[in-house]
């Protein structure tokens, strides 16, 4: 039987402190650390790590993955935090 996983607090904050200092040096390697805390079974963080996710794309130069990502996360945290962030990094957006 595998070792369970640490789903604590402190885990998720670790793993996205681990996938925010890679941002800069290897945006590659940033996607993976997140994806990896999407995996989380009930993860506190999910607003915060889909703004690293953004970020990563966007120094990835992965435009339409950045909006679609971007998009789906407005759409799920319209208010949050980092809502604003969000919106202008993906520019002006169509009307529906």
């Amino acid at each position: 039987m595998a070792p369970r996983r640490d789903e604590s607090l402190a885990a998720e904050a670790a793993l996205l402190v681990r996938a925010q200092r890679s941002l800069e040096s290897d945006p590659e390697a940033s996607l993976g650390l997140l994806d990896t805390h999407a995996g989380f079974a009930h993860p506190r963080l999910a607003e915060e790590r889909e703004l690293l996710a953004v970020l990563a794309l966007q120094r990835l130069g992965r435009a339409e993955a950045m909006r679609v990502r971007g998009e789906a996360m407005l759409a799920r945290w319209p208010t949050g935090a980092a809502a604003q962030r969000v919106r202008r990094l993906l520019g002006p957006m169509p009307s529906p």
